[in-house]
């Protein structure tokens, strides 16, 4: 997480400054005269505020400054910690699935405070990732939890969101299809070369 003067990165903390001051973002920008939209991005960490602003921030929870920017999970080390105690444990385990789309939105907003806050070659490498995930343990858990024999239909059918938006036909998603399966075929021998 950035130190430069302009470059403050205080998702992270903001988020649990407003769980231990049981506040909204909608509360805080009414508190802080900052507009809901930026501290949205402040939150995510795609947006930086300045001094002035943390500052605004800080008086309008009652905390001192220092603790948006002294940076101390970076400096101690105490990033894993951090996603490891974060709310999303709590609710992670739990059949209802209220709680389980809380657990994820919460593990979504970490994973853009992450991603916000990593060079160009660190983003990279979060996507590479991501994408493996997506085509390898997401695709199968995808697959079996949908037991119809055509269960990706709904992503091409003239109603979809594909579809509409870009015109995404059957025969478009199968090339989409043996182009991911390609690449986790590469992927994947790549991988066990390495290990011998």
């Amino acid at each position: 997480m950035g130190m430069d003067r302009n470059n403050y990165q205080i998702g992270i903390y903001l988020e649990k400054a407003l769980q231990y001051k049981n506040l909204t973002i909608k509360e805080l920008s009414d508190l802080s005269g900052i507009e809901i939209t930026m501290l949205r991005k402040f939150l995510i960490n795609e947006k930086s505020p300045s001094l002035t602003t943390i500052n605004k921030i800080s008086n309008a929870l009652n905390m001192d400054p220092e603790y948006f920017t002294s940076d101390s999970y970076s400096k101690d080390g105490n990033i894993k910690a951090t996603i490891l105690s974060n709310d999303l444990i709590l609710h992670i385990d739990k059949n209802n699935e209220k709680d389980l789309k809380k657990a994820f939105r919460a593990m979504n907003r970490m994973m853009n405070q992450i991603f916000n806050s990593l060079s160009l070659k660190g983003k990279r490498k979060i996507a590479h990732i991501l994408h493996l995930i997506l085509v390898t343990y997401i695709r199968e858990i995808a697959y079996s939890d949908n037991k119809s024999k055509d269960s990706w239909k709904h992503l091409y059918s003239d109603s979809s969101l594909l579809h509409d938006m870009f015109g995404i036909s059957e025969k478009d998603y199968i090339k989409f299809r043996t182009s991911f399966n390609n690449q986790l075929n590469t992927n994947t021998k790549k991988h066990n070369s390495e290990q011998h």
